[in-house]
């Protein structure tokens, strides 16, 4: 095949490529990760609403939420409203609320702080893969399997490996009606050529053969199973059902990763937060109840975060500006400590308006990795950090 079949790539597989890793223990290959990333920045404090301190309602005079519009937790804090599809998997004991979690030094601009997440370091000029994607590098999947897959048309960061990346896909079904394209169906059916003036080439040819062979399968049993299901006709919605017909299809791949927009709330908050909120909780609560049915739940854990959350006290349009330390929420049928992992933020301690962090984000990463999918946290995040526990000590 001529250099010029390039035209037909497309554009999302242009830079993928696949490199050998070593094989994960089998007890772990059937573990799936599924990430929410909350873009923007949610405000913690409006999502778990500590509605006996009167500092929040100092600090919050307009948009602070009344004690009459949560859904109680421990007699002094509450889920958002919106949320009463989470704290329905509250009351199953499936979250794990953890509190204040952050980094040194945080930083209030959107992209570095989000490239922070994604790469799990704090020094971004050393280090532009992400966690993920290092994760795929070192224990991928073979070469007719898909490791990662994003709903959205942009890759993350957070999926970017040295060596091999995942893939984002808006629609799988279209994706795999351009994948049986008369051209692309020459290039991965037939022999992968040897391309001596660009050898790149031949990667993302066999990055073809590995999208196509691994969806091919699934994309062919969705099509003969019905699966009943109840998600919002949104994006976010839209995203989880395509997930959940993943995963319940046959899909090998662990990680998935679905970004949900919005929450950068400066102008006139407290409304379009909580119809975020009813989004996520009520879709979250959907694919939760969706995999358990079909006996896919306990193969399934789901980190919900955020790049940052808000300033403690509001601006002056009803709003909040870009904050600090936040919550953030660990879904799984084998939590140890379901509810409340730590204590809630001290509204009275801050640090330049601030939540103090009290736990760094890589050591939620260190457990997923660790305790959840039984790799080496350490090779993939490069440092030690601190095992927090969340799963239970016999999950095997």
């Amino acid at each position: 095949m001529s250099a010029g079949a390039n035209h037909y790539i497309p554009r999302y597989l242009r830079r993928a490529a696949i490199h050998s890793q070593p094989i994960m223990s089998a007890r772990h290959q059937h573990r799936k990760l599924i990430v929410v990333q909350l873009s923007g920045g949610n405000d913690g404090l409006n999502t778990i609403v500590p509605y006996r301190d009167d500092n929040y309602y100092n600090l919050r005079p307009q948009i602070g939420i009344s004690k009459d519009k949560v859904r109680d937790i421990d007699g002094n804090h509450g889920f958002n409203l919106g949320l009463s599809g989470l704290g329905q998997l509250y009351d199953q004991g499936l979250v794990s609320i953890i509190n204040s979690v952050g980094y040194p030094n945080p930083n209030r601009s959107h992209f570095v702080s989000m490239d922070i997440w994604h790469t799990g370091s704090l020094q971004l000029t050393k280090e532009m893969t992400g966690w993920l994607g290092r994760y795929l590098d070192h224990y991928g999947p073979d070469h007719n399997s898909l490791g990662a897959i994003e709903t959205s048309d942009l890759l993350s960061l957070a999926l970017r490996g040295e060596h091999n990346n995942g893939i984002a896909v808006n629609d799988i079904m279209s994706y795999f009606q351009e994948m049986k394209s008369r051209e692309i169906q020459q290039s991965i059916t037939q022999p992968i050529p040897k391309i001596t003036d660009n050898p790149n080439l031949e990667l993302i040819y066999r990055k073809l053969q590995q999208g196509y062979y691994s969806i091919e399968p699934i994309v062919e049993k969705f099509k003969q199973t019905s699966i009943a299901a109840n998600y919002s006709n949104d994006e976010f919605g839209k995203d989880c059902k395509a997930v959940s017909d993943l995963i319940l299809t046959g899909s090998s791949t662990q990680i998935y990763y679905i970004p949900h927009g919005g929450f950068d709330t400066h102008v006139s908050q407290v409304g379009k937060h909580q119809r975020l909120l009813t989004s996520l909780g009520d879709n979250l609560l959907e694919l939760v109840n969706t995999l358990k049915v079909n006996g896919m739940w306990n193969d399934v854990s789901i980190l919900v975060f955020s790049e940052f959350g808000r300033r403690v006290k509001e601006n002056g349009s009803k709003g909040t500006d870009h904050g600090a330390a936040n919550n953030l929420f660990v879904l799984s049928p084998l939590l140890a400590q379901p509810g409340f992992f730590n204590s809630a933020p001290d509204l009275s301690d801050l640090e330049d308006g601030d939540i103090k962090y009290q736990i760094d984000f890589r050591s939620v990463y260190t457990d997923l990795l660790a305790d959840w999918l039984g790799v080496d946290a350490e090779l993939i995040l490069r440092d030690q950090f601190p095992r927090l526990g969340l799963f239970k000590s016999d999950l095997a």
